[in-house]
């Protein structure tokens, strides 16, 4: 690198301009992937870039699309799972309250200390 890779009024190598300017660039190795994406971007006429960027949204909006969403559940919702699980014994008012004491030893996680 010499005065000639310069930019100028920077100090900036051209590479380091390059590198650091741009985004990370992707190395396909597999020659079956790269095969395909090639043919894909001739059916379409695009450049390989287009062609993997626009395969790429396709395939992440229809992925999306597919994922199940969380829909938050209503009061009586949870308190219907709830009634589901209590024994008899807590559903008739049987038992005695929990401690702070009793709920850290049933929740007890090992290797951390109280400190």
């Amino acid at each position: 690198m010499g005065a000639d890779d310069t930019l100028p009024g920077t100090g900036l190598s051209v590479y380091t301009a390059v590198y650091t300017e741009t985004g990370m660039g992707i190395l396909i190795k597999n020659p079956e992937a790269e095969r395909a994406v090639r043919e894909l971007a001739d059916l379409t006429g695009e450049s390989l870039t287009t062609a993997i960027e626009i395969a790429v949204k396709e395939r992440l909006e229809a992925k999306r699309a597919a994922a199940p969403r969380h829909k938050p559940r209503s009061v009586e919702e949870m308190r219907a799972i709830t009634r589901k699980y209590l024994t008899p014994e807590a559903r008739a008012g049987l038992l005695p309250p929990i401690t702070k004491a009793d709920f850290d030893e049933i929740n007890e996680i090992p290797g951390l200390d109280d400190e």
